[in-house]
């Protein structure tokens, strides 16, 4: 597997349904990403949705994925930037799985 494929593996602790919810997320185009689409889509709550998409840090996953082959500069590990932190710690923690 792929270190852009570990992106979208599912995290130890994220249940099956947030984790085809997340999938669905991650499958419409980055400019149409939403949590109501995938509410829509997945018949759940927004809420649900929202509460899902931040403990599973679906926003900074979905960053990673689509900066994975043109990484903005903040990304680089010799030009740190403390914004890029969540998504440093994401990657090493997908790393390590």
């Amino acid at each position: 597997m792929s270190d852009k494929q570990r992106l979208l593996t599912r995290l130890p602790t994220e249940p099956s349904g947030a984790y085809h919810r997340f999938r669905v997320f991650m499958a419409l185009k980055p400019d149409e990403r939403s949590f109501a689409s995938v509410s829509r889509q997945c018949l759940v709550s927004r809420q649900a949705v929202q509460q899902q998409a931040d403990r599973y840090r679906w926003k900074e996953r979905a960053a990673a994925w689509d900066d994975y082959d043109n990484p903005p500069a903040q990304h680089f590990p010799f030009v740190f930037s403390p914004g890029a932190q969540p998504i440093i710690d994401l990657m090493r923690e997908i790393r390590r799985q």
